[in-house]
């Protein structure tokens, strides 16, 4: 009896893990769905509001397409590409891991500076820093195998993973 309950129990567990896999999947693919819904309404409002004003037509489908390729524009997500150049043939996995530590004492020294100097100029040198080292992380997790589809995957998961945490308070709810 005990072993038809042990494997009863298994049987539930790939279960539960099959369905928590589909219900991520349904989401990614409902985030998709979302995103492209929002680009095809505001295209169809703008669209809309062309034809329906009294203006000169011609010059409000200008305004139209010129306000689409900014929404779009104001969308468009840049990724950080791995220093994976000529310049770095010769590095190892150590040495992307050394630039990480550099790149982060460097966001640290740019940090007491702009505490120091309250400046937009040291906030712009803190916002640099950081960006120097989320490239270096990303070169780092490529040195180690991780393509970009790979990174994306454990971005997301830890995105997913971070909304549920501490009763999803880690992130703010947008509308």
């Amino acid at each position: 009896m005990e072993n038809k309950n042990k494997n009863w129990k298994i049987s539930q567990q790939k279960q539960l893990k099959k369905l928590e896999k589909t219900v991520k999947g349904l989401s990614l693919a409902l985030r998709s769905l979302s995103t492209w819904c929002g680009e095809v309404e505001h295209t169809q409002y703008m669209m809309l509001k062309a034809f329906t004003e009294d203006d000169d037509i011609i010059a409000d489908t200008e305004d139209m397409l010129m306000a689409h390729k900014e929404h779009t524009k104001a969308e468009k997500v840049i990724l950080p590409k791995p220093c994976d150049g000529p310049l770095y043939a010769n590095c190892d996995i150590v040495d992307y891991l050394h630039k990480v530590e550099e790149e982060f004492v460097e966001v640290q020294a740019a940090f007491e500076g702009w505490k120091r100097n309250c400046d937009q100029k040291s906030r712009d040198k803190f916002l640099l820093e950081c960006t120097d080292l989320i490239v270096a992380t990303t070169s780092l997790m490529w040195k180690s195998g991780a393509e970009l589809k790979e990174r994306q995957k454990l971005m997301d998961a830890v995105n997913f993973s971070n909304g549920h945490r501490d009763g999803g308070r880690r992130f703010q709810r947008r509308a």
